[in-house]
């Protein structure tokens, strides 16, 4: 089950189709630190719409789409189950595969997060902090039910 993880991790970051959602949010980032300076509450009042509505979006929509769209279109579940795998393991590791790439997003975008406060100057207090990392944890816990649901219709 490692190496289907690992082979299809390998497969996933190889294709440049995947990069583009987050190219694109990378983008609206370079655009905001040129910008206006951001202040601390101005900035937690956008969070929650952006960690419930655009980050869902942006993250799942290359994830899902590259974990379960290439396995609807290539059918690499019949080879590996006829390996030796069972049904059950391989759709732990596509699940797995969600996980491992939507933490990568969410830790990405929470580090430029921390990179425009750093570049505003702005200094979080303790729990300032704890709310945005428990915002993200919340928004990660999110994509990976959204992934669960929509990985039930596609298996």
């Amino acid at each position: 089950m490692r190496r289907l993880i690992r082979a299809d991790l390998r497969r996933i970051l190889a294709k440049p189709g995947f990069y583009i959602c987050p190219v694109i949010l990378l983008a609206l980032f370079f655009y905001g630190l040129f910008g206006e300076p951001v202040d601390y509450d101005s900035y937690y009042a956008n969070l929650d719409l952006q960690l419930s509505y655009i980050l869902p979006f942006f993250v799942m929509l290359p994830v899902f789409t590259c974990v379960y769209g290439d396995e609807l279109r290539s059918g690499t579940m019949i080879p590996a189950i006829g390996r030796g795998l069972s049904r059950t393991r391989v759709i732990v590791a596509k699940f797995i595969d969600t996980l491992l790439l939507s933490l990568a997003f969410c830790l990405f975008f929470l580090l430029t997060d921390m990179i425009t406060f750093s570049r505003f100057s702005v200094v979080l207090t303790k729990i300032q902090a704890m709310r945005i990392y428990s915002a993200y944890a919340a928004a990660w816990l999110k994509i990976q039910g959204y992934c669960a649901f929509a990985a039930i219709l596609c298996i």
